[in-house]
């Protein structure tokens, strides 16, 4: 049951994380807190004001490049009064995953946005208006968890807008049924920013994007030539990654040997496992030696050493830049096929990486003044978990400020498709407009390092070519 249980989790939240539609889409990071669980009314203390400036990072500020706005703060929408602006947290619950055998990582969520709030509330808040957090845990499984969560924040609290790790559809509570803005640190596809009408912004880049910016970056680096190339893809959802990048293929003239969808399998991992071994067969007899892989990589690279595949895989998915999720892949000590594996996908930063950067640094800084016993920055978790959260935080306070003292979801989509270019911590030439909800803009290309068992990046962060 347990192996089971995750199995399953890898899968579905995983694959959540890093642009995967088959069950949800970096889950970013295996990271929790001890916040208080649904129906706990916990938030983070307001009464503090300073006039003190702030900084997002080196390049980007959030107060004086902010709109200068005539009217005084009001009670523009449900959770933003004349001095307050209410926002919830939705972060998923990794103790509780423990028992399952699916062992993330915790991290303090919760103390998190306590202390950056807190600091922001120091320098004057956003426009006047103090950040008020409320943090929430849910357990990643079914629908049921994310849908509390969301209705206690959208219904029962009141709140404004939500930052979270929702897997899949689940999103759409706070953005299509309750109409509020909702900040997500992945998981953004086209039928999810349709539905949203522009109420959903990403960190992440979006899930097209890595696939179509990743395979036209293969295309261009010669990974492909003379290449005879098998389409692999699990839920049938994820048939339309597939569709984007197959123009691509046939415009460079790299032969398509095979299309294989494994399917959807819910909770039965041994028909998952079957549908891999068949779909790795076709692959196999019908000559292919790489794999372009557009959903989650663990099932891929397990199948393939199942069924002695001797080929390349190439994933597109934003998981293979996490350092976490492949070590959990299930397969044969001796096996090779991890040596054959490559990625180009959406940029991640190293733990090293995030820790060189002005605006984590602050993040950090903010958390340590606040608390007596500081963040965890030897831990990989943690320093995920930190990356994506403070780079959410302070994408919710730019919009904020570019969305102006009458702060409702209209103007806040305004503001956030206003925002253009700019940097977040750890992530460099961040975009956002009319046409894209998503911040994340480079991708890069990772390689399998034996000595540590998870792929490392290689080079520098590239502009992807975009889909039309």
């Amino acid at each position: 049951m347990k192996r089971l249980f995750a199995a399953l989790f890898v899968l579905a939240l995983f694959a959540a994380a890093c642009g995967d539609d088959s069950g949800g889409d970096d889950a970013d990071e295996g990271t929790t807190t001890s916040a208080a669980p649904v129906g706990d009314d916990s938030t983070a203390d307001d009464d503090s004001t300073t006039d003190d400036d702030s900084t997002t990072d080196d390049d980007s500020t959030t107060d004086d490049d902010s709109p200068v706005d005539d009217v005084a703060p009001f009670a523009s929408f449900q959770g933003v009064s004349e001095t307050e602006i209410g926002f919830g947290i939705a972060a998923i619950d990794a103790e509780a995953l423990i028992p399952f055998g699916v062992d993330l990582g915790t991290a303090p969520v919760e103390e998190m946005y306590i202390a950056w709030s807190d600091a922001q509330n120091e320098r004057g808040g956003v426009l006047g208006r103090n950040l008020v957090p409320t943090t929430r845990l849910f357990l990643p499984v079914g629908t049921a968890p994310s849908d509390a969560v969301c209705a206690e924040f959208a219904e029962d609290l009141e709140l404004f807008t939500v930052i979270g790790q929702f897997l899949g559809d689940a999103p759409l509570c706070i953005t299509q049924l309750n109409g509020l803005p909702y900040i997500g640190h992945f998981g953004l596809n086209d039928s999810r920013d349709e539905a949203s009408e522009g109420r959903f912004i990403a960190t992440e880049m979006a899930n097209s994007a890595q696939r179509y910016g990743g395979v036209a970056e293969m295309i261009a680096q010669g990974d492909l030539d003379g290449k005879k190339v098998a389409l692999w893809w699990g839920n049938p959802v994820d048939a339309e990654f597939a569709d984007l990048v197959r123009p691509l293929l046939e415009e460079a003239n790299i032969e398509i040997a095979a299309e294989v969808e494994v399917g959807d399998f819910g909770q039965d991992q041994v028909a998952a496992d079957l549908a891999g071994d068949q779909r790795m067969e076709v692959v196999k007899s019908s000559g292919a030696d790489f794999i372009l892989s557009l959903s989650n990589i663990n099932p891929v690279t397990e199948a393939a050493d199942r069924n002695k595949f001797d080929g390349t895989i190439g994933f597109t998915n934003g998981q293979a830049a996490d350092q976490i999720i492949f070590p959990e892949v299930e397969i044969a000590d001796d096996s090779t096929v991890p040596e054959r594996t490559f990625a180009i996908t959406t940029d991640k930063p190293t733990p090293e990486e995030a820790l060189a950067d002005a605006g984590i640094q602050q993040c950090i800084d903010e958390y340590n003044a606040a608390f007596d016993e500081p963040i965890d920055v030897e831990s990989k978790t943690t320093v995920q978990a930190l990356v994506n959260h403070c780079r959410a935080f302070r994408l919710m306070v730019l919009i904020f400020e570019s969305a102006g003292v009458d702060l409702n979801p209209e103007t806040f989509v305004a503001g956030a498709e206003a925002l253009g270019t700019f940097d977040l911590p750890a992530m460099a030439d961040a975009t956002l407009g009319p046409d894209n909800h998503a911040a994340g803009s480079k991708i890069r290309r990772y390689e399998y390092d034996a000595s540590v068992g998870y792929h490392l990046p290689v080079g520098d962060a590239i502009d992807p070519v975009v889909p039309a």
